[in-house]
């Protein structure tokens, strides 16, 4: 998918916008401004540092 792909999608927004938003602007909802940073992500790296260190499991995440 490209820009070219998307930019049709945006152009029909901007004329019909979803429901959602148009609900929230009538009743003043304003969103919250985005936060820096939630926490620090892991990078590739630190990634593959920790499938080593856990045997290849995500501390916290429970097996199906």
């Amino acid at each position: 998918m490209t820009l070219d792909d998307v930019a049709p999608l945006f152009a029909y927004w901007r004329r019909y916008p979803p429901l959602r938003d148009l609900v929230a602007a009538f009743i003043g909802f304003k969103p919250s401004e985005p936060e820096e940073e939630k926490g620090r992500q892991l990078g590739a790296n630190d990634m593959r540092r920790l499938m080593a260190a856990t045997g290849g499991k995500i501390p916290g995440m429970g097996g199906i």
